[in-house]
């Protein structure tokens, strides 16, 4: 059974960061567009800006619920707050007195095209009127980027800015969250956080479809993500064009989105992810539907690269100490038990007497071990099964040199 990572994520740094900037924005009268794509928990995410920007950022705020009401935005806003009838332009209103430090607009996704239109607009001439006059009241629309179109977005300016769920959780911080679900470190579990938080980007949805299935065969696991894209809306006709002209940001590079570019609609959508280690990528699921079979195990390869690799060069190490404490300089002189390559050790191995213990407990396991190695130093992904079985060698060598030391 899959655990809910998407709550989850509400508490993780990341998320902390992401209000951050929300309340150091209105702080300094910046009104805002935040944007979150559908796969959040929306009610978690409001509920947690507006507990951010009331307890800590010390802000007063004002809810506004805006779903499926039509009208001309200011008259709304007269409505709400009926000292703005004294004033005959928006621009002159920002400044009323009886305003809250922040309105924080919920459900401008829910109204009808034109609606949205006029609230965008209202938007414009509220950053407008503050720039002009100087008043500190912001206006804040909390909006599910994927059910709008962007298009009519404004650029952004000195009292007009984004801020894009994008770039949340981080990959550290998706091993983070399928960490806290552990009750124990084991194979399955540090398969599991490593190819979810390469495979899914920041997607925690399609993480949670993914947490029984990373354990099986490859076609599985393409299967399933497959199955997300169509689930999705997607096929491969209406998903290539979206990438037509795209330039993915590269990884380490802070995310500040203007709705003019290109990769502020795929990222806002859910159509790339974006993480600081990896960077911009494309969708798995889109590259599933795609039938783009070679980049996906790319993805499988890195994350599996980053778990075994450091795992054997620790296990090198082990048997080496293991050799040199049962044999002395027989077969490894000390001053080359770190330099001894899984090569090397092989052939050592190879060359024991059929009766060696050594061979026995190990031979074929550091076998194994070196077409492991060799898969991934060529790029190619192994099996869960194979790296189960180096697992519990790596387990049984640790254990011995425990004993012996």
């Amino acid at each position: 059974m899959s655990p809910d990572l998407v709550s989850a994520a509400l508490s993780l740094p990341g998320t902390l960061r992401f209000l951050k900037s929300i309340g150091r924005d209105l702080k300094a009268g910046i009104s805002l567009f935040i944007l979150y794509p559908a796969i959040m928990d929306a009610v978690g995410l409001k509920q947690s800006i507006r507990d951010y920007l009331e307890m800590e950022a010390y802000l007063k705020i004002d809810r506004l619920d805006i779903s499926g009401q039509n009208g001309e935005a200011f008259s709304l806003l007269r409505k709400e707050y009926p000292t703005l009838g004294t004033y005959p332009y928006l621009e002159k209103a920002v400044m009323d007195s009886n305003l809250p430090d922040v309105i924080l607009v919920e459900g401008l996704e829910e109204c009808a095209e034109k609606t949205q239109l006029n609230w965008v607009k209202t938007m414009e001439r509220w950053a407008e009127g503050c720039r002009s006059s100087g008043s500190m009241h912001c206006l804040a629309f909390l909006v599910a980027a994927d059910k709008m179109d962007l298009s009519q977005l404004p650029e952004k300016d000195v009292r007009l800015a984004y801020r894009v769920w994008a770039g949340m959780p981080s990959a550290l911080e998706v091993r983070m969250l399928c960490r806290d679900y552990y009750e124990e470190t084991n194979a399955e579990n540090q398969w599991r956080e490593y190819l979810l938080a390469s495979l899914s980007g920041n997607d925690l949805l399609l993480c949670e479809k993914l947490w029984d299935v990373v354990q099986k065969n490859e076609m599985d696991v393409f299967g399933a993500l497959k199955q997300h894209g169509i689930e999705l809306g997607w096929n491969e006709g209406n998903i290539q064009k979206r990438y037509q002209g795209w330039r993915p940001r590269s990884p380490g590079t802070e995310l500040k989105l203007s709705p003019k570019e290109h990769t502020f609609h795929l990222l806002s959508a859910g159509f790339t992810v974006y993480t600081p280690e990896y960077g911009e990528e494309i969708h798995p699921s889109a590259l599933a539907v795609m039938n783009r079979v070679d980049d996906l195990r790319h993805r499988l390869w890195r994350a599996q690269a980053a778990l075994i690799l450091p795992l054997i060069d620790d296990f090198r190490h082990r048997i080496c100490s293991i050799m040199t404490a049962r044999h002395g300089q027989k077969w490894i002189p000390p001053d080359m038990a770190n330099l001894m390559e899984l090569g090397e050790l092989n052939s050592i191995f190879y060359g024991l007497s059929n009766a060696s213990w050594e061979k026995k407990q190990w031979g074929k396991g550091i076998e194994k071990t070196l077409d492991i190695r060799n898969k991934l130093a060529h790029y190619t992904p192994i099996t869960f099964n194979e790296f189960y079985q180096f697992w519990l060698l790596n387990q049984s060598v640790h254990n011995m040199l425990y004993e012996i030391n």
